[in-house]
């Protein structure tokens, strides 16, 4: 694994404390070096307009396994590419399993819809790992890792640096998959909002399967902190022929910070059990 140290919250310089990551693509460092360099000379980021919206989608991809029993990656890689996010947060990821022939998924699908990949581990699983990852068009700066409770689970993040007009924009994206049973949960959205604090504050987002209703006190207890893009409408995401409850989120914070352009289920019912998500925010406020 290559280690990715923690970043000071007003430079892209790294320092040391972070736990070490796994991730494909290319070099955190190489994009440090290249950041720093322009702050320190003053030079421009490629210029975007600095109110683009991020498109986020978050997806339990079930190692690709399908409704119709068949397992299939490129199924998976279609609908990304159909709807071509900013960032996707994934769930129930394979590297190196005997299940899906030794093969790195979160590799195979950055590599089929051009993005970098993240992959956090949350345990060791049939000969390789099983975890969560996260693929990204931006930069990425910093990492971290947050073991959780239950199956084990995890919780893993990157901090992104979005190019706009007036410089460079930086938000944590934060992907998770909760545990199925009440008391692990519990205890995971505590660590989670004690962990959230240690990463500097500032906008983000969490993103994936929650394994809990909108009314229940698992989402109670996070929108303490975090706001729903849709308000109080549950959007239906399992099971994915027939979706009768939502445990699939994007979340935000703080609430002033974004403005919520759409949220939509996508109507894909057969290339995994969960239905993914679509959410596309602006960023109100820039240049954290």
């Amino acid at each position: 694994m290559t280690p990715v140290q923690r970043a000071a919250p007003a430079t892209c310089t790294l320092l040391a404390g972070s736990r070490p990551f796994v991730r494909r693509g290319r070099s955190v460092m190489k994009w440090s070096i290249f950041l720093l360099i322009l702050l320190v000379e003053g030079g421009d980021l490629p210029a975007r307009p600095s109110d683009r919206p991020i498109v986020f989608l978050t997806y339990n991809i079930r190692t690709g396994l399908g409704m119709d029993n068949r397992r299939d990656l490129y199924r998976i890689a279609r609908v990304i590419l159909a709807v071509q996010p900013d960032v996707v947060v994934l769930q129930e990821v394979d590297s190196g399993t005997r299940r899906v022939g030794g093969r790195d998924q979160a590799q195979i699908l950055a590599a089929h819809t051009g993005m970098e990949a993240y992959f956090f581990p949350a345990m060791a699983f049939d000969g390789g790992q099983y975890g969560i990852a996260i693929l990204t068009r931006f930069p990425v700066i910093q990492t971290d890792t947050l073991p959780l409770p239950g199956e084990p689970r995890v919780a893993g993040a990157v901090r992104m640096v979005r190019p706009c007009s007036n410089g460079a924009d930086t938000l944590w994206v934060i992907g998770t998959h909760l545990d199925t049973r009440p008391h692990p949960r519990r205890r995971s959205v505590s660590l989670l909002q004690q962990w959230v604090q240690t990463l500097g504050g500032g906008a983000a987002v969490l993103a994936g399967d929650l394994n809990a209703a909108p009314d229940s006190p698992t989402l109670s207890s996070l929108l303490k902190d975090w706001s729903l893009p849709q308000g109080a409408v549950p959007l239906h995401t399992f099971p994915a022929d027939s979706p009768r409850v939502q445990i699939d989120y994007v979340l935000f914070r703080p609430a002033g910070d974004w403005k919520v352009l759409s949220v939509q289920v996508l109507p894909e019912s057969v290339a995994s059990d969960h239905r993914p998500l679509l959410v596309v925010l602006r960023r109100q406020q820039h240049g954290r």
